[in-house]
């Protein structure tokens, strides 16, 4: 009988322990990070890299905002730079936080930090009364190792070629991961089309290192590369080389690619996010203009960033940029300078053209007037200073000027004090006394 009652009670409590820990793991969920670790090699002195981590937040306090806690830890943790709080909004299950690791002036050698992040949670039942507060925490590490050595060292793959219109640039794409510690790019990129109808048809194309981009070390580009040969209307077959010095890295013979007639694919586009950096400028002040423009249509275009320029209603210039090729649904960053050396109200129109099409036209305002208060100032100190120079120099002068008088009685002084100190000599006793007139005869 106790052994029945020993078995139920030990049931009864471990049932509950397995109810209490899955019923408060429904309500609280996991906090987590990803990735857990981060792998650096060949960092060199000086060098930076930034990484990211994600923090997923615990789901049953959605309905709030999160606050997670970062603490670097470790002997190195200066060589880590992040935001201390961050913040997981109402709503959102997770949040970006990027990292930034400087080798410095740390010698040779491997490393280690471990990044702390503590969360707080809610449990769902706290409203009842029942529930209670708890602080989750997840850990994550950064190895990284610094050498006195440059290391060249990268990866190609996701070579990507679109269709195309005849009399339209053909482009493609790759991707380049640099795992070295210093800027990449291939040597050289052979490129060989094949005519599907006509074999005998082949033409082959070399790209040297100057016309590709660099990619930073410890990251990956997505590079676009332009071919200058134009290809007629019709189907080819596509064979990339990728070249570091005359080892070929990268081989790929698959690739198809399209050219249709003109006027058979959709070019389209838009621009977003136009803006100039300011409102107000000085007279003689430089100016930035921004946008954003996608590529909507289904053939990549020679995109060119275009901005009509005018004050108090006149047309002062038009800006345009150099071209750059976008692939279709690809986004591209466009960027002008202008230099306004004329007051008055302003009115800037921006849009992109390519081909024969042309974006939307986006409009900013702003205001050119006075003197560039960067100027005035340097004037400012410069007077400033040049009177303070004049000021020093005048009484320098006025010290080293003695007048007449003070110099004659600097120079009678010395003969009266030497008079007045002049000994008097005593006779003596044995020695003949001098004559008077009353010895004389």
């Amino acid at each position: 009988m106790n052994t029945i009652v020993n078995w139920s009670l030990k049931s009864f409590l471990f049932t509950a322990a397995l109810f209490l820990f899955f019923g408060f793991a429904q309500s609280v969920h996991a906090f987590g990070v990803s990735p857990a670790f981060h792998h650096i090699d060949d960092m060199i002195s000086g060098s930076e890299v930034l990484k990211e981590f994600t923090y997923v937040r615990s789901t049953g306090s959605l309905d709030k905002d999160q606050t997670i806690e970062l603490f670097v830890e470790g002997p190195i943790a200066d060589a880590v730079t992040l935001s201390e709080v961050v913040t997981v909004e109402k709503g959102v299950s997770s949040v970006k936080v990027p990292v930034i690791i400087s080798a410095g002036d740390l010698p040779p050698g491997d490393y280690e930090v471990n990044i702390l992040a503590l969360a707080s949670v809610v449990s769902d039942a706290i409203t009842s009364g029942a529930g209670m507060q708890i602080q989750e925490g997840a850990n994550a590490q950064i190895y990284f190792s610094i050498t006195g050595d440059e290391v060249l060292d990268y990866t190609i793959d996701q070579t990507i070629i679109e269709s195309t219109e005849e009399g339209q640039p053909v482009g493609f794409t790759f991707a380049l991961t640099n795992k070295g510690n210093v800027a990449a790019r291939p040597d050289e990129i052979r490129v060989v089309l094949t005519d599907q109808t006509d074999e005998s048809l082949v033409i082959e194309e070399t790209i040297p290192s100057q016309s590709i981009e660099f990619t930073d070390p410890f990251d990956r580009g997505e590079i676009t590369v332009l071919l200058d040969t134009e290809l007629s209307a019709g189907r080819y077959w596509v064979e990339f080389g990728f070249y570091k010095g005359e080892e070929r890295i990268y081989h790929r013979e698959d690739a198809f690619l399209q050219v249709f007639p003109p006027g058979t694919l959709a070019q389209e586009g838009e621009l977003e996010n136009f803006s100039i950096d300011k409102e107000q400028y000085a007279q003689g002040e430089l100016g930035v203009f921004e946008g954003t423009f996608t590529n909507t249509g289904t053939v990549g275009v020679n995109a060119v960033f275009m901005i009509d320029v005018q004050k108090d209603g006149q047309r002062l210039e038009i800006l345009k940029s150099e071209p750059i090729f976008v692939l279709p649904s690809k986004t591209a960053s466009l960027s002008l300078e202008y230099r306004f050396s004329e007051e008055g109200n302003y009115q800037a129109d921006g849009s992109v053209i390519f081909g024969i099409s042309g974006t939307n036209q986006e409009t900013v305002e702003f205001k050119v007037g006075g003197v560039n208060p960067w100027v005035m100032a340097g004037v400012l100190i410069f007077l400033l200073l040049l009177i303070v120079i004049v000021i020093k120099l005048v009484l320098r002068r006025k010290r080293r000027v003695v007048p007449p008088a003070a110099l004659q009685q600097t120079v009678a002084a010395p003969q009266q004090v030497v008079v007045q100190n002049q000994p008097v000599s005593t006779p003596s006793p044995d020695a003949p006394k001098a004559p008077t007139q009353k010895d004389q005869p």
